[in-house]
Order: structure tokens, then C-alpha cells, then sequence
């Protein structure tokens, strides 16, 4: 988040949603926080969705975690490279396709 804001870029402002850091992610953050749902991107310059899995189920977070992400050629690889090393972690992809620049 600190590079996100250091770049003078805003974080939504919306009732119920919570931005944190992966490091950040603590037990005490998930029991505070209560996630209906954990979403993170694929992939970003700091961590992809295998580093996020990894700390979640580290930290036995039992709810649903997805990685949000563009049209994949295979999503299917990436769901099972993720379940691999998170195998009792409730794992998806939510597959948003970029939108053609509008003339």
C-alpha cells in the first residue's frame, strides 16, 4: 500500500473494505477484521497469489481467498500451482478481462 500511495494513487474509500499489506497480514488482523473474503492480484510487484496462499494458510485462514487477474490463456495452471502449496485453502481466480480502449 505504501508504494500505491507513495505514487499519489487513492485507495477507494468503501464501507466494509479493508486494504492491508502482506506483511501486515497478521492472525490478530484476521480475528480483528472478520474477512467475508480475501482478494489480491495475481500478480504485483511485491508478491503473487503462491506468496499470499502460503501466508494464509499459514496463518489457518479458512475462508475464501481469490486472486483477481486478466483473461489467462490457462487458468487452470495457476489454480492448481497455488492449491499445490496451499492445498486445504479455498482458492479461486476471479477473471476479469480488460475492456478494449474506447475511440
Amino acid at each position: 500500500m505504501a508504494r500505491w500511495k507513495a505514487q499519489g494513487r487513492n485507495l477507494p474509500n468503501m464501507e466494509g473494505l479493508k486494504f492491508i499489506d502482506l506483511h501486515a497480514l497478521t492472525v490478530e488482523v484476521l480475528q480483528d477484521q472478520k474477512p467475508d473474503i480475501i482478494l489480491s492480484p495475481l500478480v504485483s510487484e511485491d508478491f503473487d497469489a503462491v506468496d499470499v496462499a502460503g501466508v494464509l494458510s499459514a496463518l489457518a485462514y479458512d475462508g475464501p481467498y481469490r486472486a483477481v487477474t486478466n483473461t489467462l490463456p490457462n487458468p487452470e495452471i495457476i489454480r492448481k500451482e497455488v492449491r499445490n502449496h496451499a492445498p486445504y485453502l479455498d482458492f479461486d481466480l476471479v477473471v476479469l478481462p480488460m475492456l478494449a480502449p474506447q475511440n
